[in-house]
């Protein structure tokens, strides 16, 4: 007799990734029970403008995730993250002023326009 085994994924979507910055930082704390996986970022964005989650707003961690999202596939291993977050915290200040704008810049043309 076979028995199938469903085998658990190593990558992370949205709402665990909210679940892990939570747990490993202090300015992304905020309750995950109320939000809904979404399937694409850019609905979340539309939204995002409108919720407030601790310090660090909803869009702010949508658009980290698509950063850290370099193989386009909607979830992340944890080497995704840590290659992500090493941009941010490493390199001189050029290098992560660059990373932030590239976080910022979600339509990929070169250009920061102001949220309405």
């Amino acid at each position: 007799m076979l028995i199938h085994q469903q085998q658990a994924s190593s990558r992370l979507d949205l709402v665990m990734f909210y679940n892990l910055l939570s747990r490993i930082t202090s300015w992304a704390c905020f309750d995950t029970a109320s939000l809904k996986f979404e399937n694409s970022l850019d609905e979340l964005r539309q939204k995002a403008d409108n919720v407030a989650l601790g310090t660090a707003g909803l869009r702010f961690l949508n658009d980290l995730f698509a950063f850290c999202d370099t193989e386009h596939k909607f979830s992340l291993s944890l080497e995704n993250i840590a290659i992500g977050l090493e941009k941010l915290a490493t390199g001189d200040l050029m290098s992560r002023m660059d990373a932030f704008y590239m976080i910022h810049d979600t339509a990929h043309n070169g250009l920061l326009t102001r949220a309405k």
